[in-house]
């Protein structure tokens, strides 16, 4: 979506948007499904990921550079 798109619709809703970087983590794991269901459910007008490639070419769902926050690196 364009960034004309979002203020067309913000003003067309009459109240600010919520764009949900990878959901709602404080209630499900980041970049999950349930997460994006979560922050829709709870009024996000909009999700937003971040897609990765991994060394073998497969595409994942996935913020960070490296895999240190999230698992044990391996």
């Amino acid at each position: 979506m364009k960034w004309q798109e979002f203020r067309r619709a913000r003003e067309t809703r009459g109240k600010p948007f919520v764009v949900a970087h990878r959901g709602v983590m404080a209630q499900a794991p980041e970049n999950t499904l349930r997460s994006f269901q979560v922050a829709l459910a709870q009024g996000a007008f909009a999700l937003e990921t971040d897609l990765r490639f991994t060394r073998d070419d497969q595409i994942v769902l996935f913020h960070d550079d490296t895999l240190q926050r999230m698992t044990n690196g391996r």
